[in-house]
């Protein structure tokens, strides 16, 4: 995608595809209690690297150029968890990836799949981000059933690129 290309976007629909990776990553940590701090230690960490990690690619580039005001406040929280219930905050998560979708279906459809990749990329990046179980930190699992089962809604509704 060309610097041309990604003006078919509004500034408004950047920052909603932007506060949908927000969202993604909010369910994630929210799915399972626990490695809190260190899920939100990779989320500011893949923000601040995403520019870097897909130089080639405009549309993802321009996802990551910005963080949302939302992300920059939650990584700033000494807090628990973000504001809302557990289901709740997946289910928002859910619907605005469905809504992220068709958009770019709608704006950039040949972005469709770079779009999917970079959200699955971030939600398994914030899962993994710290063990679940195990005992002095043997055994466990990176990314527990429940982060297993925000991300496999996820993929539900981010089709491949067609």
């Amino acid at each position: 995608m060309t610097l041309t290309q990604t003006n078919r976007l509004t500034t408004q629909e950047w920052e909603d595809l932007r506060r949908t990776l927000e969202a993604v990553a909010n369910a994630i940590m929210v799915a399972h209690p626990g490695g809190y701090a260190e899920e939100k230690r990779m989320i500011r960490h893949e923000w601040a690297e995403g520019p870097r990690r897909f130089p080639q690619n405009e549309f993802v580039f321009q996802l990551f150029c910005a963080m949302p005001d939302e992300l920059r406040a939650l990584n700033e929280q000494k807090t628990a968890h973000p504001g809302g219930g557990v289901a709740e905050t997946i289910d928002e998560a859910v619907e605005m990836c469905r809504k992220a979708t068709d958009l770019v279906r709608a704006k950039a459809p040949e972005e469709q799949g770079n779009f999917r990749d970079v959200v699955l990329y971030m939600a398994n990046k914030v899962a993994g981000a710290s063990k679940e179980g195990g005992f002095l930190g043997f055994g466990g699992k990176t990314i527990s059933d429940a982060e297993k089962s925000v991300i496999d809604r996820l993929i539900a509704v981010l089709p491949a690129a067609p």
